[in-house]
């Protein structure tokens, strides 16, 4: 029985090729086929990445990047770019070796440090937590976050980190005096159950807050807090407006902190055909 079955499964196969070679004949054939060729192997030269890997120097006043076969050191102070002689050698991308490791798919990464080194910021027990570099003063930036509550500080929901591409939800400022950090309220977000280990004696299941098509999207709102008065206000994401589906600010991310101190963020409805910065 065995031998029947591979001597089927070898006519089949054999059947099953030239029908592979003809269809692919076909393929060949057929009206404009030339001109996909063509502009197929075109486009592999259509497109030229524009990032630079660079160094930093001068004790992060400038950095050294190659353009083009050239190096040039660009100063961020007079906001020029001046060449490098030839036999300067090749900028290096600079790798930190204290950086956490990379966040899972759809994850945010659970600290930050400070620009001037000094401090760290958390994300603990759906909260977020500061301590200096010596691992003293450590205090909590806020207590509301908890899993009863579904509401968290310094994080976001997957969604936000798969379609959103928000690897982070705690970002300092330049001058690492302020600290911008997420709250997200997602108590009225259903829970999604995926099945895992299901070739196992018993099964798993990962539950996530999921806002399906139809479902409620979690509450965002950013907040800061300010190193040196000790105090933490809230960004107004909605110009005021209660959150709901027609409120720009539904979707809140993009967010970084400009060379001035100002926090910028994108923010769009649901619907997504409203969009601001």
């Amino acid at each position: 029985m065995h031998f029947a079955n591979i001597f089927i499964a070898t006519l089949l196969a054999h059947a099953f090729v030239p029908q592979l070679a003809r269809a692919q004949d076909r393929l060949r054939s057929m009206t404009g086929y030339e001109r996909y060729e063509r502009v197929s192997r075109a486009a592999t030269n259509l497109y030229k990445s524009g990032a630079l890997s660079v160094t930093w120097t001068n004790g992060g006043q400038a950095f050294d990047y190659r353009h083009e076969g050239k190096y040039f050191r660009y100063d961020i102070a007079t906001r020029a770019a001046t060449e490098l002689p030839t036999n300067a050698p090749a900028p290096r991308a600079s790798r930190r070796t204290d950086a956490p490791p990379r966040p899972a798919r759809g994850r945010q990464y659970t600290s930050a440090k400070s620009p001037d080194g000094k401090f760290t910021a958390r994300y603990r027990d759906q909260n977020v937590w500061l301590r200096s570099t010596n691992d003293t003063n450590q205090f909590a930036v806020t207590t509301e976050g908890s899993a009863k509550s579904r509401v968290k500080f310094g994080s976001a929901s997957w969604v936000y980190g798969e379609e959103l591409f928000q690897s982070t939800a705690m970002w300092w400022s330049s001058n690492s005096q302020k600290l911008a950090f997420y709250r997200f309220d997602e108590s009225k977000v259903p829970d999604f159950y995926l099945q895992l280990d299901q070739t196992k004696v018993v099964s798993t299941a990962d539950i996530e807050p999921y806002a399906k098509a139809g479902a409620a999207n979690p509450l965002v709102d950013i907040f800061i807090y300010d190193l040196e008065s000790k105090k933490t206000v809230r960004v107004d994401a909605r110009d005021g407006k209660e959150f709901g589906d027609s409120v720009v600010g539904h979707y809140v991310y993009g967010v970084s902190w400009s060379r001035e101190g100002e926090l910028l963020f994108h923010r769009t409805n649901r619907r997504q055909n409203i969009m601001e910065l």
